[in-house]
């Protein structure tokens, strides 16, 4: 696996906070660069940054504005992890993530599985979502343990608005994978967007 190392710092009377980090593979104890670190504010997502290490493993962020940011942490070849950081004035914080390998012990992906699931991604970004619903939908076919390709099939199901379909992609992501974080996170988004806070909360706890 690998740890991600967070610190949040502020100097003297500063209005804004800053955020620091490096990636290691806790195998190799060497520095992972090109891991994307993304931070959006709670507080209105048009507040948003997008952040990569570098060829050290490092990276850097000043400015930010206090407040919560939900996080997410994505590599090729691991899990994605998120979460949520409250960034308070005169309040260091140090905060640690764990990337995982992207297959599991019970996973059978081979390299059509792990070509797949890129071609997936790929289509995500070019917000393609049918496509990449079918992409995945063969990366569950070769890797049926492997809990990565039902939290994107599931993304491409809420990005098409098919919520129904979402929800079950990603509880079954989350069974698989009990501490997944951002499938519960999604389908917290899910009810909330239906209206249903009560259902929402759940996934928040």
């Amino acid at each position: 696996t690998s740890v991600l190392v967070i610190t949040i710092s502020y100097i003297g009377a500063s209005t804004t906070g800053s955020i620091e980090g490096y990636v290691l593979d806790s195998v190799t104890n060497e520095t992972l660069k090109d891991v994307k670190v993304t931070l959006v504010s709670t507080r209105t997502e048009t507040l948003s940054f997008e952040l990569k290490t570098d060829g050290k493993g490092q990276f850097y962020k000043s400015g930010l504005i206090p407040g919560i940011y939900k996080l997410t942490l994505e590599k090729e070849g691991y899990i994605p992890q998120g979460g949520s950081i409250r960034v308070q004035l005169n309040k260091p914080s140090r905060l640690e993530f764990e990337l995982e390998p992207f297959e599991n012990p019970g996973s059978t992906a081979g390299p059509v599985g792990k070509n797949a699931a890129a071609s997936g991604l790929a289509l995500i970004s070019d917000g393609k979502y049918e496509e990449a619903i079918i992409k995945f939908t063969e990366v569950i076919d070769q890797a049926p343990l492997n809990p990565i390709p039902y939290f994107y099939r599931g993304l491409s199901n809420e990005r098409s608005e098919k919520y129904e379909e979402a929800l079950e992609d990603y509880r079954k992501a989350t069974e698989l994978k009990s501490d997944f974080i951002l499938p519960y996170k999604r389908s917290g988004i899910i009810w909330a967007k239906q209206g249903n806070f009560e259902k929402a909360i759940e996934f928040y706890k």
